[in-house]
């Protein structure tokens, strides 16, 4: 049975609106979570000490890390996704707003491909090319 939570992370200064197990470092479970106050924070999960901040342009409302290739996607409320490699402080990826929200993520097993869905009533599929994940190329296909 689940009881009372081990640990409270209280990193952020508004809504928590996604979050995930990311990786693990050392023996440290890591956990990225995003909200409204415009952050995404990497942070171990038993102590709360944060490993990594990005401050994004609006609210963060959808987050997927991919174990296969350690990048992970970021959804914004503005309609922007933000794609990073790991620990990296600056993107590797952005396509820019389409002032319709990114509510949801998922990453392929392989790590080749991203699910999105949004406000607009879509899914929608994108697809790494192979050159992007070994020389980090910012090209997408839809």
């Amino acid at each position: 049975t689940i009881r009372d939570a081990q640990y409270i992370f209280k990193g952020h200064a508004g809504s928590v609106n996604a979050v995930g197990w990311m990786s693990t470092v050392g023996t440290d479970a890591v956990v990225i979570s995003g909200g409204a106050d415009k952050t995404i924070q990497i942070w171990e999960a038993f102590s709360g000490k944060i490993l990594q901040k990005y401050q994004m342009p609006a609210p963060v409302c959808a987050l997927a890390w991919s174990p296969a290739n350690g990048f992970f996607a970021a959804g914004l409320e503005d309609g922007s996704i933000y794609l990073y490699q790991d620990f990296e402080p600056q993107p590797l990826y952005t396509l820019n707003g389409s002032g319709v929200a990114i509510r949801s993520f998922a990453w392929s097993p392989d790590g080749m491909a991203l699910i999105s869905g949004g406000d607009d009533w879509t899914v929608r599929v994108w697809q790494l090319e192979q050159t992007q994940v070994y020389r980090h190329h910012r090209h997408w296909h839809q």
